[in-house]
Protein backbone atom coordinates (compact mmCIF):
# COMPACT_ATOMS: atom_id res chain seq x y z
CA UNK A 1 0.00 0.00 0.00
CA UNK A 2 1.42 3.51 -0.74
CA UNK A 3 1.29 6.21 2.11
CA UNK A 4 2.33 9.63 1.79
CA UNK A 5 5.31 11.36 3.64
CA UNK A 6 6.98 14.56 3.01
CA UNK A 7 10.41 15.91 3.43
CA UNK A 8 11.66 18.11 6.00
CA UNK A 9 13.80 21.16 5.54
CA UNK A 10 17.08 19.35 6.17
CA UNK A 11 15.60 16.16 3.21
CA UNK A 12 14.19 14.02 6.27
CA UNK A 13 11.69 11.77 5.59
CA UNK A 14 9.42 9.52 7.74
CA UNK A 15 9.22 5.84 6.72
CA UNK A 16 5.49 4.95 8.06
CA UNK A 17 5.78 2.44 11.07
CA UNK A 18 3.90 0.21 9.32
CA UNK A 19 6.19 -0.21 6.30
CA UNK A 20 9.26 -0.05 9.39
CA UNK A 21 7.73 -3.20 10.94
CA UNK A 22 6.88 -5.49 7.81
CA UNK A 23 11.03 -4.68 6.93
CA UNK A 24 12.78 -5.16 10.42
CA UNK A 25 13.55 -1.95 10.10
CA UNK A 26 14.86 -0.79 13.37
CA UNK A 27 16.20 2.98 14.60
CA UNK A 28 20.08 2.72 13.63
CA UNK A 29 19.92 0.67 10.72
CA UNK A 30 21.96 1.44 7.87
CA UNK A 31 19.88 1.98 4.70
CA UNK A 32 21.72 2.21 0.87
CA UNK A 33 19.99 5.28 -1.18
CA UNK A 34 19.88 4.42 -4.68
CA UNK A 35 18.17 6.86 -7.25
CA UNK A 36 16.40 4.81 -10.06
CA UNK A 37 14.82 6.88 -12.87
CA UNK A 38 12.35 9.23 -11.11
CA UNK A 39 12.72 6.82 -7.87
CA UNK A 40 13.70 6.75 -4.68
CA UNK A 41 14.75 3.60 -3.35
CA UNK A 42 15.84 2.56 -0.36
CA UNK A 43 16.98 -1.44 1.06
CA UNK A 44 17.83 -2.28 4.43
CA UNK A 45 21.89 -3.72 4.18
CA UNK A 46 24.15 -4.76 6.98
CA UNK A 47 27.11 -2.10 7.49
CA UNK A 48 29.55 -4.46 6.23
CA UNK A 49 27.89 -5.51 3.06
CA UNK A 50 26.86 -1.36 2.11
CA UNK A 51 31.44 -0.97 2.46
CA UNK A 52 31.68 -4.16 -0.11
CA UNK A 53 28.96 -2.98 -2.22
CA UNK A 54 30.28 0.81 -2.72
CA UNK A 55 33.88 -0.55 -3.02
CA UNK A 56 32.57 -2.97 -6.02
CA UNK A 57 31.92 -5.65 -4.27
CA UNK A 58 33.97 -8.75 -2.37
CA UNK A 59 37.74 -8.47 -2.95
Amino acid sequence: MAELTKASTKGQVVIPQDIREALGILPGDQLQVERVGELVVLKKVALGSLKDELRGGKQ
